[in-house]
């Protein structure tokens, strides 16, 4: 996992660094996007609403695992 193989951080960091990075991505990008998605759909072209969409899905995919494998990024 490159989390937890980054410059030999200790498990205690590399536990907070993603709990940090999960805090970020849903407060300031998840949860603006469905919105800024409408807009674009009514305002802008349409094909920007679904770019929004598909950025939102890869966000959460990204950045907020839920499987096992991230889980073993941070066993000592």
């Amino acid at each position: 996992c490159w989390l937890a193989s980054g410059a030999g951080a200790p498990p205690a960091t590399a536990r907070s660094a993603r709990a940090a990075r999960k805090e970020f991505v849903e407060r300031h990008l998840l949860s603006w996007l469905p919105n800024a998605a409408r807009q674009a759909e009514r305002k802008a072209h349409p094909l920007w609403g679904g770019l929004l969409q598909a950025l939102r899905a890869w966000l959460a995919e990204e950045f907020l695992p839920e499987d096992a494998e991230a889980e073993r990024c941070f066993e000592t």
